[in-house]
């Protein structure tokens, strides 16, 4: 599945993820791990726009009754209306072009973007939202505002719930009483539970 770009943070109102967010974080091995916002560490790397990597230098929770439902073909992702999102710098033609060079990406918040605009996915290609969704939710549920350094953009999508998650092949095999199994397997049912706390109830906006 593609990723959507989150933005660097920057501003004072929260950026936050809800559980169903998927990151990769390098942990000692060459490939990322998938891992959802509660397995995150501080001190992680996670992977950035354009072959980066930054750290988690801050972790925050909150609640939040309110979603924004983002789809650009296959590329998902739920965030809070404040959260920021990576869109083309248009210039003067007005046109997002296919290829957006990397740092030269703008940003706009969730609630501020409608079907079809322009929203930057992962390998810095840019794709029309095909649909925008503002979600209220039942009741509030945990979101998560983690803070990287440098301050760079990063490519995160949603997992919906019972999704399985793949992986490449592994370079080396290993005992899967090891602890890296053991890791992943932890990450995996952190996700699936925390996804599976969203209430499914709720009432949807579509633009």
């Amino acid at each position: 599945m593609r990723s959507l770009v989150s933005a660097p943070i920057g501003n004072k109102e929260p950026d936050c993820y809800f559980a169903t967010a998927v990151f990769r974080r390098y942990a000692g091995g060459p490939d990322p791990e998938l891992v959802c916002p509660p397995a995150l560490q501080l001190g992680d790397n996670v992977a950035a726009l354009g072959g980066d990597v930054v750290k988690v230098s801050e972790l925050k929770e909150g609640e939040s009754s309110e979603m924004i439902r983002l789809t650009a073909d296959n590329a998902v992702l739920e965030v809070t209306p404040t959260h920021r999102i990576s869109v083309p710098n248009m210039g003067s033609t007005g046109s997002a072009p296919a290829q957006v060079p990397s740092g030269s990406e703008a940003c706009k918040m969730a609630r501020e973007l409608q079907k079809g605009d322009y929203v930057v996915c992962e390998d810095d290609v840019n794709k029309q939202l095909t649909n925008v969704e503002k979600v209220l939710l039942d009741k509030p549920v945990k979101v998560y505002s983690p803070r990287f350094t440098p301050d760079l953009p990063v490519p995160v999508f949603s997992a919906p719930p019972n999704t399985i998650l793949s992986k490449g092949m592994p370079s080396q095999p290993s005992r899967r009483g090891g602890s890296s199994y053991q890791r992943r397997k932890a990450n995996r049912s952190m996700c699936e539970f925390e996804t599976r706390s969203i209430p499914e109830t709720h009432q949807e906006i579509s633009d």
